[in-house]
């Protein structure tokens, strides 16, 4: 198992919910696949929804971004603060194992 972490564009000047989801998958499919279920979505600026000069709010992760626990640019996420110096939103997503 390993964890997928999230980054949210500022599309349109605005963040919209976390800015950052960490996500715990087997895979980064998988974990694409459930950050849809925590309103992570793709292609933003094709569907209408994102700003086109800004470009997409989310994109899809694959296997190389994977880490072996929660992290943001290689730092715990409590200890990570964004550009004001503020401690950014972030959403950790753990993985439910079936019995």
């Amino acid at each position: 198992m390993a964890f997928f972490t999230f980054s949210q564009n500022n599309s349109g000047g605005f963040f919209d919910g976390p800015e950052y989801i960490i996500v715990e998958a087997d895979s980064a499919d998988e974990a694409n696949m459930i950050a849809m279920d925590h309103d992570v979505y793709f292609d933003g600026c094709h569907k209408g929804l994102d700003c086109e000069c800004c470009g997409d709010r989310w994109y899809e992760v694959d296997e190389i971004e994977a880490t072996e626990k929660p992290e943001i640019w290689g730092q715990d996420p409590a200890e990570r603060t964004n550009y004001r110096g503020e401690k950014p939103v972030v959403k950790i997503v753990r993985k439910t194992v079936d019995k």
